[in-house]
Formats: structure tokens, C-alpha cells, sequence
């Protein structure tokens, strides 16, 4: 098959082990980020600092415009600002959402 062209259950199972690693390492995935640096991360997910994955991404796609677009997965998780990036389809164009980790509350999107 050509690229872009595999079937939705084969780029689900590729963007929910995308997701499985990014949150299992808790770092952005295109970053170079020292062990060091992934202390506050930890620390701040057990205290409860950061709110809950799964709570951040059902809040987004529940919030307007993005309930209307599709939601494509977790980029990485900023380690100093405590920020996801998730990513969206909006039609044709790929929309990258921030928010913040701590409240939940959407910080921006570029395209």
C-alpha cells in the first residue's frame, strides 16, 4: 500500500502506541530532554498536579471546534511547562492544540 493510503485500524494502532510511548516516557518525542529534566514531570503526575490524560483529551474534543474535528493523538507532553500537545484533523489541515497540563485550559493552536 502507498503511504497514507493504510486502512484506520492500522494508523489507530500506530497513534495509540505513539500515545502509549509518549506517556510512558512522559516527554515531547521530537525533544532531547535529559533524565533530570523528567523529574518535575514525574513528581507533578504523582501528586496530581497534572490532570489525567484521558480527562484532558474527552474535555478538548468536547470543546468547540474541536468536538467537529478528529482527533489524531497525543504529540508530547513540554516537560517545563507542563503542557500537551495533542493533534486534530480539521478536514484537510493538521490543527496541534496546547494545553495546559495542570488546568486543562486550552493555551493555543497552530496549523
Amino acid at each position: 500500500m502507498a503511504k497514507g493510503n493504510h486502512p484506520r485500524s492500522i494508523r489507530f494502532a500506530a497513534a495509540s502506541l505513539t500515545l502509549t510511548m509518549a506517556l510512558s516516557l512522559a516527554v515531547p518525542t521530537a525533544a532531547q530532554v535529559s533524565r533530570s529534566d523528567l523529574s518535575p514531570v514525574r513528581e507533578a503526575m504523582e501528586s496530581g498536579e497534572v490532570m489525567p490524560l484521558g480527562a484532558i483529551i474527552q474535555a478538548v474534543r468536547n470543546t468547540a471546534p474541536y468536538d467537529d474535528m478528529q482527533f489524531l493523538g497525543v504529540v508530547g507532553l513540554d516537560p517545563i511547562n507542563l503542557r500537551y500537545k495533542l493533534k486534530f484533523l480539521d478536514g484537510n489541515r493538521v490543527v496541534y492544540v496546547y494545553v495546559d497540563a495542570r488546568t486543562g485550559r486550552i493555551l493555543g493552536r497552530s496549523r
